[in-house]
């Protein structure tokens, strides 16, 4: 499949610029188990951290879930779960979302349905080690970066791009930009 191109890739990509098989690597993702997989694959020696900017999309679905979406209530409950998390003590989080969830209707099933979520990437949320240590914790960079190479490039008005003609108009423009 695509993911594992990419992996193969990426892997390529970080041998060509000097990563050794031992050294050690930060692979930072957005939560898809696919991701992880591939770091695996690739990367022996490596630190997964999941995007922070992910990590709190779900802590808002979880308040916005139990206390009604965009309600003082959700954001203050977010709000002091978030702390927690930047902390790195997801284990709050999670107790947190566990006692939330034997609640009745609604509020204990919003709960219910992101501590999956926080209990298989646990590990990866380790922020304040990760910041102590210097490692990225969120994928803006890499963001804003597909902003300027692909959609500066590919998005201007009345433009229409074929597969190989994308892919070759690209495949340039990173090369001339790296």
């Amino acid at each position: 499949g695509s993911m594992e191109v990419a992996g193969e890739r990426l892997a390529v990509e970080a041998w060509r610029r000097g990563i050794g098989p031992d050294e050690k690597v930060v692979c930072l993702g957005d939560g898809a188990p696919s991701n992880w997989s591939q770091f695996e694959m690739h990367f022996g020696n490596r630190v997964e951290v999941l995007d922070w900017y992910h990590a709190t999309e779900h802590l808002w679905a979880a308040g916005n879930g139990m206390f009604g979406q965009g309600t003082g209530e959700a954001a203050r409950w977010v709000k002091q779960w978030e702390g927690e998390l930047w902390e790195g003590r997801v284990e709050a989080v999670i107790v947190a979302l566990h006692r939330e969830s034997k609640r009745g209707g609604e509020v204990g099933e919003a709960a219910r349905q992101e501590i999956h979520y926080f209990e298989t990437n646990k590990e990866r949320m380790r922020y304040s080690e990760y910041r102590a240590k210097g490692y990225p914790i969120g994928s803006g960079t890499v963001e804003s970066a597909c902003k300027r190479l692909i959609g500066a490039r590919m998005k201007g008005g009345g433009m229409c791009w074929s597969k190989p003609g994308s892919q070759g108009v690209l495949t340039l423009r990173a090369e001339l930009l790296s």
